[in-house]
């Protein structure tokens, strides 16, 4: 389904899609090769449901044929303002477009659409649309993993602490399991408004992780790896699974039995699963460049770096714009101090501005 819609340059044509209303989205998606879960039917939902935003998703075609994709969703908010974002809370989500299509076409269709919707904003996550660039808004590190062939290549990859810390994570008596149930998520929420105050961020919404649950985990389109000792749980990953990739994308922990290395036993237990799955690659997600800790824990595992830019542009001007996105050591400072329960209601009353 589509609104809109001209003919111009190279016999393009474009239309707005909705993936909510197209039960075969995903089919359509197969011919990219660079799609992900972000582009999916299931996440589209997940936005849309949890947070409310709308779907403006562009679709070229050339004599008739999909040839190229950009996911865009609406963030209306009184504190940012009307946005168009590709797409929000997605790590790395850029255009999927065949090598024929002029890029300056495709940003004139959308800066035009933007216009007309009043978005004072376009942000991009990642690509290499030719936009007059001042800096990006951010970037971060990415990192991802071929999956090695057997035990054996994986481990000569990985750097001497990170194979120290296995060993000791193995001799702790701790074990993985995969799940997909809701009382496995409702387990995972509790731990991640833990980690969140310890990082100094509010937690995300249970409503929005329910979500991630009912489109995605109980779809088979993702799995919940947890470590256990005994019965009792200390960390866990949501894991999105799309083709032959897997995306670690929420991680959580309770964070007192962080001495036992249970992270370490986590990545490790996912790569082999997912191993004997046939699945060919573990997308580690971005890092933040300040975030020297968790790239120094990646590094360890032998994984492929390169860099994501993030652009936010004015539709009217056609250029990037230099504002970076908010963040703030003093507020850090007080989200660790919060009451838990005033710490989840600020969670609930800004994700859906953020964006």
């Amino acid at each position: 389904s589509g609104i809109g819609g001209f003919r111009r340059d190279m016999n393009i044509e474009y239309e707005i899609l909705n993936p909510l209303e197209s039960p075969d989205w995903d089919e359509r998606l197969e011919p990219f090769a660079g799609r992900s879960s972000f582009y999916s039917r299931a996440w589209a939902m997940v936005l849309h449901e949890a947070y409310g935003y709308q779907p403006h998703y562009f679709g070229f075609r050339k004599e008739g044929i999909l040839c190229g994709i950009i996911p865009m969703m609406e963030v209306r908010s009184a504190l940012t303002g009307v946005r168009g974002v590709s797409l929000p809370f997605s790590d790395f989500c850029p255009p999927l477009l065949d090598p024929d299509i002029d890029p300056d076409f495709v940003l004139s269709v959308l800066f035009d659409h933007g216009k007309k919707q009043g978005w004072k904003e376009v942000e991009f996550r990642g690509g290499d649309l030719p936009v007059r660039i001042v800096e990006p808004s951010g970037w971060y590190y990415r990192h991802r993993l071929t999956i090695p062939e057997s035990d054996e290549a994986f481990s000569a990859q990985l750097k001497h602490s990170t194979r120290s810390n296995i060993r000791k994570a193995l001799s702790s008596g701790l074990e993985v399991v995969r799940g997909h149930s809701s009382e496995l998520m409702e387990e995972f929420v509790r731990m991640n408004v833990v980690t969140r105050k310890r990082h100094g961020l509010p937690p995300q919404p249970g409503s929005f992780f329910r979500k991630v649950h009912e489109h995605i985990i109980a779809k088979n389109q993702g799995s919940i790896f947890v470590v256990r000792k005994g019965e009792e749980n200390l960390s866990a990953l949501l894991c999105f699974e799309c083709g032959g990739t897997a995306f670690l994308k929420y991680a959580a922990t309770w964070g007192t039995s962080l001495h036992l290395r249970p992270n370490n036993i986590l990545i490790w237990e996912i790569v082999r699963r997912y191993r004997e799955e046939g699945l060919k690659v573990l997308d580690f997600g971005r890092t933040d460049p300040n975030n020297d800790g968790l790239r120094r824990f990646k590094q360890g595992w032998g994984l492929e770096e390169s860099v994501i830019s993030y652009f936010r542009c004015e539709p009217e001007r056609r250029r990037s714009v230099s504002r970076h996105i908010y963040s703030s050591d003093i507020l850090s400072r007080v989200f660790r101090v919060l009451p838990t329960p005033v710490l989840r209601f600020v969670g609930r009353m800004l994700y859906r501005h953020i964006g």
